[in-house]
């Protein structure tokens, strides 16, 4: 299976769910999506939790590839190293409506163009970390934060979680959640697609 079977058959509005482990190699697929949109001309903003940018960077400098950074816009939620066009800070914090109200601002200049965007979220378990053992607070992240769409223009969205660092009920929440469910696992298995059935 090759990530672009899956990213041509993505329309509008539909969120992927990419679920790796520690000993994944998730920048690789990271890697597929950025060339896949620079590619196709489509404007791509990466939400770097914790500096996970980073991380994928270097093991990707480590085979001799490299991102086109420049090209990348970046909003920075923790950390310190800073890579790409970075469109601003947002505090990590379980205060969802003021996270929410932040990323908005943050991002709005973003979605102001027209056309479709690709949005690609990476580290999204250590966003979680604080408060993923409280249903009460998945529940209010969900209802505050990932449900409410960002942007009028429409998107396609990526979420990268480390599934053995987040919570079993954190990971269903976002299968739940998602259009499509990647498992990368001895390669890239699609284990949820409103297309199940059909041969991508």
């Amino acid at each position: 299976m090759r990530v672009e079977n899956i990213l041509d058959v993505l329309r509008r509005g539909e969120t992927v769910l990419v679920e790796y482990n520690p000993l994944g190699e998730p920048e690789t697929v990271f890697y597929s999506v950025v060339k896949y949109a620079l590619d196709g001309k489509l404007p791509i903003l990466v939400v770097d939790i914790v500096d996970t940018l980073h991380v994928f960077h270097e093991h990707l400098k480590l085979r001799g590839v490299e991102i086109p950074l420049e090209s990348l816009h970046v909003v920075k939620e923790g950390g310190r190293v800073r890579l790409g066009r970075i469109l601003g800070n947002v505090e990590i914090t379980d205060d969802f409506d003021y996270h929410a109200n932040k990323y908005s601002q943050v991002v709005r200049p973003f979605f102001e163009r027209p056309g479709l965007k690709v949005v690609v979220v990476i580290g999204l378990e250590k966003f979680v970390l604080p408060f993923q053992h409280d249903p009460s607070k998945v529940e209010m992240y969900f209802e505050r934060v990932a449900r409410p769409p960002a942007s009028p223009t429409g998107k396609i969205t990526f979420l990268f979680i480390n599934k053995k660092v987040a919570s079993p009920y954190v990971v269903k929440s976002f299968e739940e959640f998602a259009q499509y469910v990647v498992e990368l696992e001895e390669g890239i298995n699609v284990v949820k697609s409103p297309l199940m059935g059909v041969e991508l």
